[in-house]
């Protein structure tokens, strides 16, 4: 990842995330952009990318951190960042995936860590 990617990173989800946590983020975006590669049978560029993923993963992800009462005050212990992380971990080793399964993928694992608290 380079300096530039990270800092569109942090810009891009308004420096929720930590320079330390920007990696963690890279390495999902790119599992994305590949994803999105494959189904547009072209490289896309990280920029298109980064861009997919704020609104597809990123956004309706922390929106329903934001909606859910019973996260208050994890999030103010541990940071919305965090608990984000907690929820997207295991995306950057999906393979052979289509979009809508990764996004239906993305819904239920932030369903069942909402579920949870």
């Amino acid at each position: 990842m380079t300096q530039k990617e990270s800092a569109l990173i942090l810009s891009a989800t308004d420096n929720l995330f930590t320079r330390l946590e920007a990696p963690a983020l890279y390495v999902q975006i790119q599992a994305y952009r590949r994803i999105l590669s494959a189904e547009n049978c072209r490289d896309v560029p990280f920029r298109k990318a980064l861009s997919a993923y704020i609104e597809d993963v990123f956004t309706p992800v922390m929106d329903a951190i934001g909606k859910n009462r019973a996260l208050r005050k994890t999030v103010k212990q541990m940071g919305v960042s965090f608990i984000y992380l907690q929820i997207t971990e295991e995306l950057s080793d999906v393979k052979n995936i289509t979009r809508e399964s990764y996004l239906a993928l993305v819904e239920r694992k932030t369903e069942c860590y909402l579920n949870a608290a």
